[in-house]
């Protein structure tokens, strides 16, 4: 707060001596991406394996790959054009067989 109060208003990190990142290299993320194309129930602690990198390392590399565990699955987070018009097409279907079951009474 003080610093704010005597005009410094720079939010962003300073510059500070410490070791860089060394297992996030485009090596590494395309050596994951393979591995999650390959086997999509593979376990944090097998990449950790694998690629011979922490934890948070394979945190940070999952990251700029942008995927996400969904039920136990590694999956990209963002759908392509084709697989968001087949979940459209496919919930059109679900949601027209429930309109003619109530409307049958079934």
């Amino acid at each position: 707060m003080a610093r704010f109060n005597s005009g410094d208003s720079d939010v962003k990190d300073k510059p500070r001596s410490g070791r860089p990142y060394t297992a996030v290299t485009p090596r590494n993320e395309e050596r994951l991406d393979q591995f999650f194309h390959a086997n999509r129930r593979i376990t944090i602690r097998e990449l950790c394996t694998e690629l011979n990198i922490g934890f948070n390392a394979l945190e940070t590399t999952v990251a700029t790959l942008e995927y996400g565990k969904v039920c136990n699955r590694w999956v990209p987070r963002m759908l392509t054009q084709e697989h968001e018009e087949h979940r459209m097409q496919v919930c059109q279907e679900l949601l027209n067989q429930f309109e003619a079951e109530v409307r049958d009474g079934v």
